[in-house]
């Protein structure tokens, strides 16, 4: 199988899992008018190889954004994994930010006037005038407070593909009390979190964390701010790292509420 010349606008790993797959590469016309027209895909019209390697299985190659790369299989059993990192753009981030901002009521400052004394010309725009609405934009960017709330939360979204695995909260009949899960907890090796999840976390001044999972700014007020730490920086947390937390309340009420949802999950 042919994987044919093309570029990509973010950094790809690929990983050979079968087989072998010989890789050109160039850095040569990456660029949007350099394609064949009239196809589906996006494939380059030019392609000048500059490198050119073999991966056989456990190889991984990597790729920055705008290199050209053509793969041709050299066996059947070949299978070839693309891990793509995407960037985000910049219409993307300010989107979001606005969307985010209006969500939580905080767009109520209205634009101000300059001074039109000045102005003879019924139709002219003036300096000050759109200066003020760049200051009145520059005003919501330098609320770094609520910048960090927005950018943690639309870090950790959960996009499309992910939000149809993402796990069903636990139906209430299947739900122990809070005692229970602690004592299942103790007598398990740990906990695992969900493979759909995104969790992330932004270090505040006041020795607190501030704790972002799937797209929401989480309450972590009385928790353990190493729990939440250990919480979202490891995907599986053995009970040993777990049982200095498990004496106080609002740290189970932490775990326990995870657990509900089912973002982790109990191995036995």
């Amino acid at each position: 199988m042919e994987v044919g010349p093309h570029y990509d606008n973010y950094d790809v790993f690929l990983y050979q899992a079968s087989g072998s797959r010989k890789w050109s590469l160039t850095s040569k016309n990456c660029n949007e008018s350099n394609y064949v027209k009239d196809l589906e895909l996006r494939i380059m019209d030019e392609f000048a190889v500059e490198e050119e390697y073999i991966l056989a299985p456990g190889d991984m190659l990597y790729l920055p954004p705008h290199i050209g790369h053509h793969g041709i299989s050299l066996d059947d059993d070949c299978m070839t994994y693309s891990f793509g990192y995407r960037s985000y753009e910049a219409s993307e981030l300010w989107d979001s930010f606005g969307d985010y901002r209006s969500m939580h009521n905080k767009l109520k400052k209205l634009y101000v006037d300059p001074n039109w004394d000045s102005i003879n010309k019924t139709s002219a725009i003036s300096p000050n005038a759109w200066l003020q609405a760049k200051m009145l934009m520059q005003d919501l960017l330098a609320d770094e407070s609520n910048l960090k709330s927005w950018f943690g939360s639309f870090a950790t979204r959960v996009d499309e593909q992910s939000d149809l695995h993402m796990p069903l909260p636990l139906d209430e009949s299947e739900i122990d009390d809070l005692d229970i899960f602690i004592q299942n907890l103790t007598k398990s090796k740990g906990l695992m979190r969900d493979l759909t999840c995104r969790f992330a976390y932004i270090d505040l001044a006041d020795n607190k964390i501030q704790l972002f999972i799937n797209g929401c700014e989480w309450n972590t007020e009385d928790v353990a701010n190493l729990l939440c730490e250990l919480v979202a920086n490891q995907r599986n947390i053995e009970i040993n790292s777990l049982m200095p937390f498990l004496d106080n309340n609002d740290n189970q009420l932490f775990l326990y509420e995870l657990w509900k949802l089912q973002w982790l999950h109990i191995v036995d």
